[in-house]
């Protein structure tokens, strides 16, 4: 009785440590609306903050920082894809509001829908033509009610696209490097492409130029974000996918957007209430994510039954 309570003790506490770590990766969005930047500069510096503390990580470990020509190319690909989501992501805040870049960031799940059976051949099914149409419904109606955040919600959109080309693309090279140097790469190479298009950006001219550098406290709160909120949160969750399964992990990750918008109310107020309208069609959107991750974790058990009957 001893033992299987210090168990589920234990259990718990991963558990709550877990959706610590989610609630750290909804604080992101915060972050970047209290590091006065342009989204560029500030994915830029987070990418390289973030790349520097894994690279000492390595260094420490003694971890090899080999990796073949080919995949390299494909690691930094990605890294790129990435750089432009997170630009994307901030950028979205900046043009809205923090709740309108979360819920935007939730349609993640639909594009993945649609852009994986493109990158892998994979049949699209029927239940992630509903849940995905859930989605449109909901975004709709989020256009519908907050008409005036039009260009934050289309920004928002192509961030979770870009993240579901990203998330399709790492699905192979996870199986062949570790998690540390993968996202080493990636970081690296999203600061690096930042570095070289920072100007093409600036041209632009899209949004508010507040400023390249941030200020003594924004340099705080850039180290926050590049190494608690970035890299621990992914070493931690690696960690804590030995105790839980992934379908586990990846239900209480869809829980960001809710704590983020929960977040941005404390600290800004009355600058992130939004209509009645957008809470609805978030939660259309929020559903068709759960609903994804329970008809995906009802595939895998029937997939994994026959195996065990046959034993």
């Amino acid at each position: 009785m001893i033992n299987r309570f210090f168990f589920m003790n234990s259990t718990l506490k991963d558990y709550l440590f877990l959706h610590f770590l989610v609630v750290i990766l909804g604080f992101t969005a915060i972050l970047g609306r209290f590091i006065e930047i342009n989204p560029v500069a500030l994915v830029f510096f987070r990418t390289a903050i973030a790349s520097s503390a894994i690279a000492l990580i390595l260094f420490i470990k003694k971890e090899s920082f080999r990796v073949p020509s080919g995949l390299l190319v494909k690691l930094c690909l990605a890294g790129v894809i990435l750089a432009f989501h997170w630009v994307c992501f901030f950028g979205s805040a900046r043009l809205a509001t923090i709740s309108v870049s979360l819920v935007t960031f939730s349609t993640t799940s639909f594009f993945t829908s649609i852009v994986e059976p493109l990158g892998t051949g994979k049949r699209i099914s029927r239940r992630e033509v509903i849940l995905g149409g859930l989605a449109i419904l909901g975004i709709i109606l989020i256009f519908n009610f907050e008409s005036q955040y039009y260009l934050g919600i289309l920004v928002g959109l192509l961030g979770a696209l870009l993240v579901a080309v990203y998330s399709t693309s790492n699905v192979i090279m996870t199986h062949k490097l570790p998690s540390r140097l993968i996202n080493f790469y990636q970081l690296l190479a999203a600061a690096f492409c930042l570095l070289v298009c920072y100007p093409f950006f600036l041209a632009l001219d899209w949004i508010e130029i507040d400023s390249t550098f941030p200020t003594s406290v924004g340099w705080m709160w850039l180290f926050i974000l590049g190494t608690i909120c970035t890299v621990f949160p992914h070493i931690a969750i690696v960690t804590l996918l030995r105790r839980f399964s992934a379908f586990t992990v990846n239900l209480s990750l869809n829980m960001e957007p809710i704590y983020g918008i929960g977040l941005a109310l404390l600290f800004f107020g009355e600058t992130e209430h939004m209509s009645v309208g957008f809470y609805f069609g978030s939660a259309l959107i929020l559903l068709s994510v759960c609903l994804h991750a329970y008809w995906d974790r009802q595939k895998k058990a029937l997939k994994v039954e026959p195996e065990g009957l046959s034993k």
